[in-house]
């Protein structure tokens, strides 16, 4: 079973491409409350990075913004 991630902070990204991305991720947080690193990922594929939605879901997570759920 994959770990799940939740919202713990709700930052307001400046760049375009990361608020869009940010958008999407706060989206689906809001609908199902957590989501795992791989969904996030393809949920917001389209990130302008060369390693994509991954490396955006990994920023958030560094950044604090997303956060292992604890069981």
């Amino acid at each position: 079973m994959q770990k799940r991630y939740v919202l713990k902070n709700k930052p307001s990204p400046r760049v375009k491409h990361n608020a869009e991305s940010w958008s999407v991720i706060l989206a689906i947080m809001n609908a199902y409350g957590g989501a795992s690193i791989n969904d996030l990922a393809a949920a917001v594929s389209q990130h302008r990075h060369p390693q994509g939605g991954r490396a955006f879901v990994n920023y958030c997570i560094r950044n604090g913004w997303l956060v292992q759920k604890k069981s």
